[in-house]
């Protein structure tokens, strides 16, 4: 994500044939970042989007991580760095 530019992004869980994992819930550390979780049953997936709200980002000295709880025993919590870059470190940038 880029401070002062709101902004979705997505994660895709999608289990190995053999497991049957479920996200049970999602959320993130930071006030500044709004989790969604949908399911798909029907293509084997959960996606959970991060929506970014930068008027509710104040310092880059915070950190954020993207918490998601699943039904695994292999791996019941997953925890994902959120990043928040300032604006300048992106131009000249794809």
């Amino acid at each position: 994500f880029v401070a002062g530019q709101p902004a979705t992004r997505s994660v895709i869980l999608t289990p190995l044939a053999v497991d049957d994992v479920m996200i049970r819930e999602a959320i993130c550390t930071h006030e500044a970042f709004k989790v969604t979780v949908q399911s798909n049953a029907q293509q084997h997936h959960d996606r959970v989007l991060v929506a970014f709200d930068s008027s509710q980002w104040y310092s880059f000295r915070h950190e954020a991580e993207l918490v998601i709880k699943t039904n695994s025993p292999a791996q019941p919590v997953l925890r994902i760095p959120v990043v928040v870059t300032a604006a300048d470190d992106h131009i000249g940038r794809l």
